[in-house]
């Protein structure tokens, strides 16, 4: 198999904390990821692989479960007390911080055994459904263009 690493940080530039809570079994919001060996979020955001030439998403199966943490501040400004400690036990994201996924980290890829060559878009929504309330939702999506030729994947320039 082929994959495509991706690493992702979003970070909580509004004016009160996310809070998700504790995650539990029986709440339809939650999903034991037995990758990660913990509670994720489902619907918190979404990586999607956009087919320019055809003009379509392709049915990749993409990651849309995270475990929304405080893993460091992200705007002093924000967060001049630092964050508030959400963890994998009691999931948010505090005013200023930031949750990261490392693109080393297990099963944060997309495969791309069966992507024939082309152009592409790299996109990343987050919260694509507009369940949680923010502020501004415009912000919420990132696009990287990528070419994919007889094997080699390359990162093209902003377009």
């Amino acid at each position: 198999r082929r994959v495509l690493r991706v690493g992702t940080r979003v970070a909580n530039i509004g004016k009160a904390d996310l809070v998700l809570g504790r995650p539990a079994d029986d709440n339809p919001l939650w999903h034991f990821d037995q990758c990660h060996g913990h509670f994720h979020f489902q619907g918190y955001a979404a990586y999607d692989l956009y087919d320019v030439a055809a003009d379509r998403t392709l049915p990749i199966g993409a990651k849309n479960g995270f475990a929304v943490v405080d893993l460091g501040v992200y705007d002093a400004h924000l967060a001049p007390d630092g964050c508030r400690g959400y963890g994998v036990a009691n999931q948010g994201l505090s005013v200023g911080c930031q949750d990261t996924y490392s693109r080393n980290l297990q099963c944060q890829w997309i495969d791309i055994t069966d992507i024939p060559d082309g152009l592409y878009d790299l996109v990343v929504l987050n919260n694509p459904a507009g369940n949680l309330e923010e502020l501004d939702y415009t912000n919420n999506e990132a696009r990287v263009r990528l070419r994919l030729q007889a094997g080699v994947l390359e990162i093209l320039p902003a377009f």
